[in-house]
């Protein structure tokens, strides 16, 4: 599936960090409008299934 940018901002200080942001698909539930309303009422009631998706530790550093 094609990806675009989580964030439609132009500013300098996104364009700058655009390749280290995170990306959101084009369709489906990987697809994000920036409405939370429309966003909740699709991710609660619609299915998320993906057979890529493979559950992980997350790669956030523990904290000290």
């Amino acid at each position: 599936m094609p990806t675009e940018a989580l964030l439609d901002l132009s500013s300098g200080y996104v364009l700058r960090v655009l390749d280290q942001l995170p990306r959101r698909g084009t369709q489906g539930p990987w697809a994000v409008s920036m409405n939370y309303y429309d966003d909740v009422e699709r991710l609660c009631r619609s299915p998320i299934v993906d057979l890529q998706l493979r559950p992980s530790r997350s790669a956030v550093p523990a904290r000290v």
